[in-house]
């Protein structure tokens, strides 16, 4: 639904919208982690758990009956026929990497094991890039990751979003089994993020547009990197108020940051290759957001490991957290290549950074 929205609305309008338009199309998926923990905290606390699954019915149903009203049904006549020999390989490549890196924190399945999976799963990704290489009609266009600011948008915000990722699985355990806290009040703590992520998005275009893309990314990744740090360092004791002024900090800077980096990936796409540039962005999204789940995991794991005790602990976070930090700080490295003036023509500015 993401990838076919994201089409639609990048076809449609100027490169000097691209900014503002992308951060207003963001603010209604952010109502989902705004209102989601804190309904689901009060279900599962006062009810069952079981029936937070069955709020999707009503809410997909309402989707489907409003693309049917509302979006047209335009279709390429000049499609290429689809490429099931670059989707077996893509696929399975993803789904087996994706396996290794969910099953080596657990303990059902041998390291060996899940590791000799991952290798098959990287080395049947190096096969669809070879593949790719040689098929015009490829189904993930890899040559546009040859663009600067496109791969630099797309393996930026991959590294970024294994904190968007790992945070909403650690911070519920660090509460819930760390703290004591019920699911109602780890709820209620866990939107505060989306709420700091809906107020900057309302400001972001005026941001990029003042400060330039590279200054805004050059700031807002390592702050958003160190308040996902300091969550480790909470604890039972921390004031309310000192957890709830972190998590809106950090979430006003994963805010802009996102809108850097999600508006910069089309900043120097052709009109043509839109379609294309999407569907690899959102895969590298994708992925990388489960990645983060495995990598907190990971890290929470190996903690435990590491200090020689069984379930999990509330000193296992610090590392846990700390390390999912250092892999979102990555991305710094990345925004550090851009131009001063990159992506100056999404926001009609030439600001030096």
């Amino acid at each position: 639904m993401t990838l076919a929205a994201q089409m639609i609305v990048l076809k449609t309008i100027a490169k000097t919208d691209t900014v503002r338009v992308l951060s207003y199309l963001s603010i209604p998926a952010l109502i989902g982690p705004v209102l989601g923990p804190p309904i689901g905290g009060f279900i599962a606390t006062y009810f069952s758990w079981r029936w937070i699954f069955l709020i999707n019915v009503p809410i997909g149903l309402a989707g489907m009956v409003a693309a049917a009203l509302w979006i047209k049904n335009n279709r390429d006549e000049h499609s290429l026929p689809f490429d099931w020999p670059g989707f077996s390989l893509a696929a399975s490549g993803l789904a087996l990497t994706m396996f290794c890196a969910a099953t080596l924190a657990q303990s059902f399945i041998p390291a060996p094991v899940s590791l000799t999976i991952g290798g098959i799963g990287i080395a049947v990704l190096f096969a669809y890039q070879a593949h790719a290489r040689r098929t015009p009609r490829s189904l993930l266009h890899l040559a546009l990751l040859r663009i600067p600011t496109f791969r630099i948008g797309v393996l930026g915000g991959a590294f970024a979003r294994v904190g968007l990722g790992a945070t909403p699985f650690l911070l519920p355990l660090m509460l819930q089994l760390g703290f004591g806290l019920t699911p109602l009040k780890s709820g209620l703590l866990t939107c505060v993020p989306a709420a700091g992520s809906i107020l900057l998005k309302t400001v972001a275009p005026l941001v990029l547009g003042r400060y330039g893309f590279r200054r805004a990314l050059l700031w807002s990744i390592p702050l958003s990197s160190l308040s996902i740090g300091l969550l480790g360092y909470m604890t039972p004791a921390t004031p309310y108020w000192i957890v709830v002024a972190l998590l809106f900090a950090g979430g006003c800077a994963r805010s802009l940051q996102f809108a850097g980096l999600n508006t910069l990936t089309y900043a120097d796409i052709p009109a043509k290759e839109v379609t294309h540039a999407s569907s690899l962005a959102t895969a590298f999204q994708q992925f990388s957001l489960n990645l983060g789940v495995s990598a907190g995991a990971l890290f929470l794991a190996g903690s435990g490991w590491a200090q020689d005790h069984r379930g999990i602990a509330v000193l296992d976070f610090l590392p846990a957290f700390v390390g999912v930090a250092l892999v979102c700080l990555c991305a710094l490295v990345l925004a550090g290549q851009l131009t001063s003036d990159a992506g100056s023509q999404l926001t009609n500015s030439r600001k030096s950074a």
